[in-house]
């Protein structure tokens, strides 16, 4: 064994008290330069063990080894709630639908009856939609049916709505309301609607319209010689206007050249 080392005047005290710690802190070093070229995912557990090593070898109290395993149990769950909370706002997979926000501009019942006439009267607004048809009704469907209107399925399948000034409505009227006679098609594929709405919210009119077919419904239904007499130029210009576009990103350039060169032949 090592004989103990006597100090025999404070000098000398001091000087043996400077080379214990020089000592201590020496061997510190080598501890973390140790650890640290030894990193991976038990890192944080050779830490836990040196530190708990250097506790008992300089005489460390049990509150303070107490007080480290606590912050280690800190970090650690504050980790695991981060990565929880990263993996539940990960961003939606291609091809999973995404859910859709209520529409505070459609009333809460989901099928209701019109209670105007033509032309519109006493309406507060008008507010237009474009929808997408389910796949299982793609031949034949429609939101206006037994003089309803299905507000349900609106929620679901809208994709892009707008509210129309005064000026607009005007537009949409001379656009429906026209002199111009369009042929139609035998299809029905509609993907836009324009819903009359009093101040309460409550649907007066209804025009739904498909541009594929150059036809369209209204609620209350239409004269009969109103039939096949719209302005779908019109009617085109304005949705591009309001911003809901037409169908698969189609332009109103290139629907209106589709219907001249039709006219012309």
């Amino acid at each position: 064994m090592n004989a103990p080392i006597h100090a025999d005047g404070e000098a000398d005290y001091r000087a043996l008290e400077d080379t214990r710690q020089d000592v201590r802190r020496w061997r510190f070093y080598c501890l973390v330069k140790h650890l640290c070229r030894k990193k991976g995912p038990l890192a944080w557990w050779r830490v836990h063990l040196a530190w708990r090593r250097i506790c008992r070898r300089y005489d460390k109290s049990r509150a303070l080894w107490v007080s480290f395993n606590g912050l280690v149990a800190l970090v650690g769950f504050a980790l695991a709630c981060s990565l929880l909370g990263a993996c539940r706002e990960r961003p939606p997979e291609s091809g999973r639908p995404v859910p859709k926000q209520h529409d505070s501009t459609l009333p809460e019942d989901s099928r209701v009856a019109v209670s105007g006439a033509w032309p519109p009267t006493g309406y507060q607004r008008v507010v237009a939609h474009r929808f997408k048809v389910p796949e299982r009704n793609s031949d034949s469907f429609s939101l206006l049916e037994g003089g309803k209107v299905d507000l349900a399925s609106l929620k679901t399948l809208s994709v892009a709505s707008a509210e129309l000034t005064p000026a607009q409505t005007s537009t949409l009227l001379a656009g429906v309301f026209s002199d111009h006679k369009t042929p139609m098609a035998a299809c029905y594929d509609p993907h836009h609607l324009f819903l009359f709405l009093d101040g309460d919210g409550k649907v007066l009119n209804a025009i739904e319209i498909c541009f594929s077919c150059t036809n369209l419904a209204a609620l209350p239904e239409l004269s009969e010689k109103q039939w096949a007499h719209h302005d779908f130029r019109m009617l085109a210009r304005l949705c591009e206007e309001i911003g809901i576009g037409l169908h698969k990103s189609q332009s109103a350039a290139d629907f209106i050249k589709i219907l001249d060169d039709g006219e012309r032949e």
